[in-house]
């Protein structure tokens, strides 16, 4: 009768494990869904700034130009600060190109006010 005993234990504490696995899961589901919504209105309440950037015209240098730049905005995910990479909020920057054949290349920056002194160098 000893060997049946724990089976009968465990058919009788079933249910609570399935809803204790169950419940882990819906609180899971409910703090990523809330971490989600708090990274939204963080991304709709920050400052953004609109930059214009122009690379030299000289043939020479305009790629070693744009090397460097891509390098800084790049750069910028390594140097956010400690309390950005624990809440994991990426730096968000748009990048837009636009081009004429009378004005030459340039980037059209939207990046946070925090890091244009940066970009602007």
């Amino acid at each position: 009768m000893n060997t049946l005993e724990w089976l009968h234990r465990i058919i009788a504490i079933w249910p609570w494990i399935v809803g204790a696995m169950l419940g882990i899961v819906c609180i899971g589901f409910v703090l990523s869904l809330a971490a989600r919504l708090l990274q939204w209105r963080w991304l709709l309440s920050r400052k953004l700034v609109f930059m214009e950037l122009t690379p030299p015209a000289i043939v020479g240098r305009s790629p070693e130009a744009n090397q460097k730049l891509f390098a800084v905005i790049h750069g910028f995910r390594n140097i956010r600060p400690i309390k950005e990479k624990l809440l994991q909020r990426q730096t968000v920057i748009a990048l837009e190109m636009d081009a004429a054949r009378e004005s030459g290349i340039r980037y059209i920056v939207q990046v946070d006010k925090r890091l244009a002194a940066s970009l602007h160098q």
